[in-house]
């Protein structure tokens, strides 16, 4: 007979840290029509245009932040893509 033993974590799980540009990224909304004007053909494209930014925007932050946690079990490359990051935002 074979006795299988718990797999909880045996503590506090410790994370890397948040680096606070993809924070702020995450923060960055794309506002609504301004109120009391009626929408044009150029306003909706401008609109559409700032979704498309926003989105690649988001798209590589979030890409940064699932590769830093994938690092985050290997010193060498979580330090790397932190020191990285700060380059980044300097």
């Amino acid at each position: 007979m074979m006795l299988l033993t718990g797999c909880a974590t045996s503590g506090k799980v410790e994370l890397p840290p948040l680096p606070e540009d993809i924070r702020t990224c995450f923060q960055k909304m794309v506002g609504p029509f301004p109120e009391g004007k009626p929408i044009d053909d150029l306003m909706v494209f401008d609109k559409l245009d700032e979704f498309i930014k926003s989105d690649k925007t988001k798209t590589a932050c979030g890409k940064r932040l699932i590769a830093i946690f994938d690092a985050a079990g290997d010193p060498k490359a979580l330090a790397k893509l932190l020191r990285d990051n700060k380059a980044r935002t300097k």
